[in-house]
Parts: structure tokens; C-alpha cells; sequence
């Protein structure tokens, strides 16, 4: 599958990023950083026969929790101290209240998106990847687009309580109305692009899961003068 892969990005004239160029090459590049390769996976072969599938394991299995069963009340995390049912928060412990946002200046939350061009940051680095798509956006609907004064295409600012970034704007209604969208995966030395990262509070961390409330902010856009 891979010699296809490599064909498909040869002929596309992509192919000078790639440190591999067949399948051979590909598992050298993939576990060399284990010290092994393909010459000794071919002489030192390692058989692992896995049995076969089993269906409803549960019938005839407990589940690792202390219960034995499927828990939605969590009894690790009462025995720890934590709450055994989810909950919702705040993120970062800041009210979303649209109203009370809205008299400080922020009537929009923001989310991030990822462009389905790149997986997370990856590819980015290589000009002919990012040429079809080489900077961020912020998407708006389109009716806070026109309260705004904002056609598509514009320059604006998105402003945070935490900071604030330019970046050019996309209307369309493919988000609701009071909710914008904001390209990730900028702000590195190389594209001189926008980071989402300035606009969300990063000094928060759950306590539980370590996770940081990247994906909910209040925010506001205005068109750059």
C-alpha cells in the first residue's frame, strides 16, 4: 500500500519531504529509533498467534473496576475523593453566561477547527501541502458577520480576556450564530501565522484528567481598520 502512497505523492511532485521512499524503507525509517530494522524483523522473526475473537466477554468476565460491572458512578474516584459522576464546569472556571460576557465586550465564543489539509501540525512544513492552504481563519456566521460589518475575506482581530490575534475572516453558515471557529496549529517559528493559543487560558488544568480548556473561550471579532 505504501509503494501506491508514494507513487500518488511522486506524481503530485510532493515526494522531496519524504525520508522513506518504499515500504522497506518506511519500517527502517519507523523503527530504527528502537535500534532493530527490517533486515533483523526478517531474520529474528517473532510469531505472536492471537486467539480467536470472543463476543459479550462480559457475560462470563467482570470488568477491571471494583464493582465488577460497567460504572457510570465511578467508585475510584469516590474513594479518592472525586467526584463519582461527571459534571459540568466552566472552562477554566470562567462563567460562558452570554449575557454577562457580552457586557464585558465579548458577545462570541470561540472553538478551534482543525483543517481537514493537515493532520494537526504535521505536513504544514512542506510548501506545496501548505500552499492550498497557508494561513489560518476565523469562520463566522454569517449574521454576525453583518452586525459586525465584516465581509468575507476581511482582516479582523479576535480578541480574549487572555489576548488577541489578526487573522482573515470566513462567512458561512455552516456555524451557528454566536460561536466563531479558529484554525489551530499556527504560531510556529516557520508560518508566522496566527495561534489560537493566545486567546485561551492555559494557566487552568483539571485536576482529574490534566486536560486544559482549549476548545471554549469568550471572544470577540471586529474588522481591522
Amino acid at each position: 500500500m505504501f509503494e501506491l502512497e508514494y507513487a500518488l505523492v511522486k506524481k503530485m511532485n510532493l515526494h522531496q519531504g519524504y525520508p522513506f521512499h518504499d515500504e522497506r524503507s518506511w519500517i527502517d525509517f519507523m523503527v530504527k529509533p528502537s535500534g532493530v530494522s527490517y533486515d533483523r524483523l526478517a531474520a529474528e522473526q517473532i510469531v505472536f498467534v492471537s486467539p480467536g475473537i470472543q463476543y459479550r466477554k462480559y457475560e462470563d468476565q467482570k470488568f477491571n473496576t471494583p464493582t465488577g460491572k460497567l460504572e457510570f458512578y465511578s467508585h475510584w474516584f469516590k474513594n479518592l475523593g472525586l467526584p463519582p459522576l461527571p459534571g459540568y464546569h466552566h472552562p477554566a472556571g470562567e462563567s460562558m453566561n452570554r449575557e454577562k460576557l457580552a457586557t464585558e465586550g465579548f458577545s462570541l465564543l470561540g472553538t478551534s477547527r482543525r483543517p481537514p489539509q493537515f493532520v494537526h501540525t504535521r505536513f504544514k512544513n512542506l510548501p506545496k501541502t501548505a500552499k492550498a492552504y497557508p494561513e489560518p481563519f476565523v469562520y463566522l456566521n454569517p449574521e454576525d458577520a453583518r452586525k459586525r460589518g465584516v465581509p468575507d475575506g476581511s482582516e479582523v482581530e479576535v480578541k480574549s480576556p487572555q489576548g488577541r490575534i489578526h487573522l482573515k475572516a470566513k462567512v458561512t453558515e455552516d456555524t451557528t450564530i454566536g460561536l466563531v471557529w479558529i484554525d489551530f496549529g499556527w504560531g510556529n517559528p516557520t508560518d508566522n501565522g496566527a495561534s489560537i493559543n493566545d486567546l485561551v487560558n492555559d494557566q487552568f488544568m483539571d485536576s482529574i484528567s490534566g486536560g486544559t480548556p482549549h476548545r471554549l473561550f469568550a471572544c470577540e471579532v471586529r474588522l481591522m481598520p
